[in-house]
């Protein structure tokens, strides 16, 4: 919206203010506030102009670069299939759902428990925040192989991040991202390991429980990732170009996606009761059902 702004006012100088404000009402203060010295205001008349900054901050717009005209076609084919309505509700609610109603809330107990300067798990889940809304809309736009990699890395630092904090319950957040930096790097008898996955770092059981949802990402990481080698060796590189939605696709990813997210609200669940056997007030627990699709 913010572009629109600026490309007409751009095209249309001295332009009324009403008329802005009634064009564009949900941005107009938020533009003004931010981009204050990029305009002039013709108080006489109640025109709006831009001057050289704003003129300047116009021209960048207009050379926003646009996206291949397939993502467009793949959105379109997304957002009418019939087969992925449910799919496509999780995926366009998910980053309010992780945000307001998981992570707000889970903020909120952890520091009525006092545990907020020692979740790393919550720290993490919440630095990921963004990147889901980003792969989202990546999903939309067909980018199944690049969602696959990144849930399958979050999948991995989510499992360390829990087993960090169960090893090390009561130890503030700084202090355990230190042994980050050294369990990274070796295993359990203290040897040097190299792209050795977050997660077996740990000698923990529980992961076994949920071996089949990594499994089947690095599955499709790898299987994505030889067709299209075996594409670029038989028919060249530009061919590779051409994406294309699919239903098959689209679905396998929501329903990993899923399955993480899940995950995520048990780690939480499990964490807080590890450390407050007392009491049965977790909020969190309850909206892991806004995950549901």
């Amino acid at each position: 919206m913010y572009m629109y702004f600026f490309k007409d006012i751009y095209d249309n100088p001295g332009l009324h203010v009403d008329d802005i404000s009634k064009k564009y009402p949900l941005v107009i203060k938020n533009v003004l506030k931010k981009y204050h010295d990029a305009f002039h205001y013709n108080e006489q008349e109640k025109t709006l102009v831009l001057n050289e900054k704003g003129q300047e901050i116009a021209k960048i717009i207009d050379k926003y670069p646009g996206m291949h005209p397939y993502y467009c076609e793949i959105y379109v084919d997304t957002m009418i299939d019939p087969e992925v309505k449910r799919e496509i509700v999780f995926i366009q609610n998910f980053y309010l759902n992780w945000s307001g109603s998981f992570l707000h809330l889970l903020g909120d107990d952890l520091m009525d428990a006092g545990l907020l300067n020692s979740c790393t798990l919550y720290c993490y889940m919440s630095s990921i925040s963004d990147k889901l809304n980003w792969l989202a809309y990546s999903l939309l736009y067909g980018q199944y192989d690049t969602v696959n990699q990144e849930l399958k890395t979050i999948l991995e630092n989510l499992y360390y991040y829990y087993t960090l904090d169960v090893n090390y319950p009561h130890l503030p957040v700084k202090d355990k991202l230190t042994k980050v930096r050294k369990l990274i790097n070796t295993d359990s008898s203290g040897n040097q390991i190299s792209s050795k996955p977050l997660l077996t770092v740990s000698d923990m059981d529980s992961w076994k429980n949920y071996d089949s949802i990594y499994k089947t990402l690095c599955q499709m990481v790898s299987e994505a990732t030889i067709e299209k080698n075996m594409l670029v060796a038989a028919q060249g590189f530009p061919d590779l170009l051409e994406a294309s939605y699919d239903r098959d696709s689209l679905k396998n990813c929501v329903k990993v996606w899923h399955s993480i997210a899940h995950l995520a609200a048990l780690f939480s669940y499990d964490l807080f009761l590890k450390n407050n056997k007392e009491t049965t007030q977790f909020s969190p627990f309850i909206f892991q059902l806004t995950f549901r699709y």
